[in-house]
């Protein structure tokens, strides 16, 4: 598995002493990458998660962005 360039999303924070068993989280929050996926798999859209989780917008696009990255890199073996 390739190392995650953080430099990529400056909203994400990818710090291993956050509890939340070490997944990636919005800088200066405890809402992670997963909070925001769960939330537009509810059917809300970009400003909502960003009005509701008061965080900017873009830093709901990276975290799109980082998930898709990272499942861009799973390999399935049958």
């Amino acid at each position: 598995m390739k190392k995650i360039d953080s430099g990529m999303y400056p909203h994400l924070e990818f710090n291993k002493s956050i509890h939340l068993n070490k997944r990636p989280v919005v800088k200066g929050t405890r809402i992670t990458v997963e909070d925001i996926l769960d939330s537009i798999a509810s059917g809300w859209d970009v400003k909502r998660i960003a009005k509701e989780y008061l965080i900017p917008e873009q830093a709901v696009t990276e975290a799109l962005k980082f998930a898709s990255n990272v499942l861009n890199e799973v390999r399935v073996f049958a």
